[in-house]
């Protein structure tokens, strides 16, 4: 799910305020991120899916969901997100992939040991 939720990421076209990040930015970037179906099945799935990067997104810190809608819906280069932070590139670059691997620990299927 972790590679689809970030492949998406990586597609979305819509633009966003950075200044207005907030928890209804989360909800809008876990329902861009779920895509669109038509089939009931489908669209439970999705569903049920957008419920859980939007629950995921959530539980992220506003520091973290901040710099994943400027990469991701906003679309800025690591060079523009530095300069809108007020960090060097790598750090920002270092930031995202922190907030990314946040992100996925978030995602990933709780571990049960009674499951094969």
């Amino acid at each position: 799910m972790y590679l689809q939720v970030r492949e998406m990421l990586s597609n979305t076209k819509y633009w966003f305020n950075p200044a207005s990040v907030s928890r209804p930015s989360a909800m809008v970037l876990a329902e861009r991120l779920t895509g669109r179906t038509s089939s009931p099945s489908a669209r439970l799935r999705r569903a049920e899916t957008c419920a859980r990067v939007r629950s995921a997104l959530a539980r992220l810190a506003e520091s973290d969901r901040e710099l994943l809608v400027l990469r991701h819906l906003e679309q800025l280069s690591l060079a523009e997100i530095a300069a809108v932070l007020g960090t060097s590139e790598a750090t920002a670059g270092k930031r995202h992939l922190r907030a990314l691997e946040r992100l996925r620990g978030l995602l990933a299927p709780p571990f049960r040991e009674n499951e094969p």
